[in-house]
């Protein structure tokens, strides 16, 4: 049975810098706004690559490697290069069945760099990815993962007209991916919000607060307002615990075969 540290910093030292990499909590692996070792002029696709690189690093520095990547955060100075962003994310994980969530979201990064990386690992040497049956991204998106008893999700997304049925696929949808991780919306620890205008946030902000009533039982909740780009619509993304499997992993659901996917 593996051990692992209360806490403690973690060192990928390179020239120039000798700040802490990461932090570790137990198996959990905090990597926070990793920014490129190339310079601030090289092409996205190749800061992109950098800060993969980096991440990749720091997690084998904590004893980890990539299928222990739970959750990767690009922050962009332009979402419109999520195109880039597609093409090299295809590259480090070309198996669909096999992909941790990410998402872009928009950011000042600092040093004129036109990326910056905050990333999550979980080091359970077992990542499986969730899937929502008849709902998967546009891009090379995982819809989630599971890694030991945590679960992570990318984006999830509602084209539907009206906040309250925006809100309410969004739930059904959280609630299909803590399923197909062996688990239910009370194993729900952090709800975060992007929506596209201070009305919206309020809206879905109200619409959270009256679905979990009781304050005791309620996520962690974040709104942001931001510009995603695409339809402006509130998106939502998921982290939850599940209980334990006695026996390992729980095996993949069996999506509906039916279904016909959408896209985001």
């Amino acid at each position: 049975m593996n051990s692992y540290p209360a806490f403690r910093e973690v060192f990928a030292p390179r020239e120039g810098d000798s700040r802490a990499s990461a932090v570790q909590t137990g198996p959990l692996v905090r990597v926070r706004r990793r920014l490129p070792s190339v310079g601030p002029d090289a092409a996205l696709d190749v800061q992109l690559e950098s800060v993969l690189d980096g991440v990749r690093s720091v997690v084998g520095a904590a004893g980890g490697g990539l299928d222990d990547i739970a959750r990767v955060t690009f922050l962009l100075r332009e979402v419109k290069d999520r195109g880039t962003l597609n093409d090299v994310w295809s590259r480090w994980f070309p198996d669909p069945e096999n992909r941790p969530p990410h998402k872009y979201v928009p950011a000042e990064i600092p040093g004129g760099y036109q990326v910056m990386v905050d990333a999550l690992a979980v080091l359970d040497g077992h990542r499986r990815t969730l899937k929502i049956p008849g709902v998967e991204h546009r891009d090379p998106m995982a819809m989630g993962a599971r890694l030991g008893n945590l679960v992570f999700s990318s984006r999830l997304f509602a084209a539907e007209s009206g906040l309250e049925r925006q809100f309410a696929v969004l739930l059904d949808q959280a609630r299909a991916l803590m399923a197909a991780a062996g688990g239910d919306l009370s194993g729900l620890t952090q709800v975060t919000v992007f929506a596209p205008t201070p009305e919206s946030a309020a809206a879905m902000e109200r619409l959270i607060r009256d679905h979990w009533a009781e304050a005791d039982t309620r996520p962690a909740l974040h709104v942001l307002v931001t510009d995603l780009g695409g339809t402006p619509t509130p998106r939502m993304e998921v982290v939850g615990v599940v209980p334990d499997s006695p026996d390992g992993p729980d095996p993949d659901p069996d999506p509906d075969p039916d279904e016909n996917p959408t896209g985001s």
